[in-house]
């Protein structure tokens, strides 16, 4: 399986994908994340997708992103559902501009270049949800 799934903190899911992600793999990744935020209680979620070290092709991305449009779930029940890459590669760049167009979900996936970037992201996000402000 070219991907592998880290879970802490609870809010937090990190998907590392390596090797070739192909439309079968989208698929299963799809379906695993769609079952890991139905399976959580938070109503905040954050799906990181770490794609620096993979591989894809864009008729993958283009089959993965109508998938995602017939289907969409970054807001299930009101909950926030939030997408965020990290990596820079140009099937990330496509796949965050599709999300954006309603037929592929509506929503944004920002792109961040390091895990540490990703993560204080989190961390603002998460303030300003408290109310908190830096």
């Amino acid at each position: 399986m070219p991907y592998t799934l880290t879970h802490d903190p609870d809010d937090t899911f990190l998907w590392t994908m390596t090797g070739n992600m192909d439309a079968d793999e989208f698929r299963r990744w799809f379906a695993h994340t769609r079952q890991v935020t139905l399976n959580s209680p938070l109503r905040t979620l954050y799906h990181v997708m770490d794609v620096r070290t993979a591989q894809t092709n864009f008729g993958a991305i283009l089959g993965q992103m109508r998938e995602v449009g017939k289907d969409p779930f970054n807001a299930i029940d009101g909950r926030s559902i939030n997408f965020l890459f990290v990596g820079t590669n140009e099937m990330a760049k496509l796949a965050a501009n599709l999300a954006k167009l309603p037929q592929f979900g509506g929503f944004e996936m920002p792109m961040f270049r390091t895990m540490e970037d990703v993560q204080e992201f989190i961390r603002i996000d998460r303030l300003k949800r408290q109310g908190v402000t830096e």
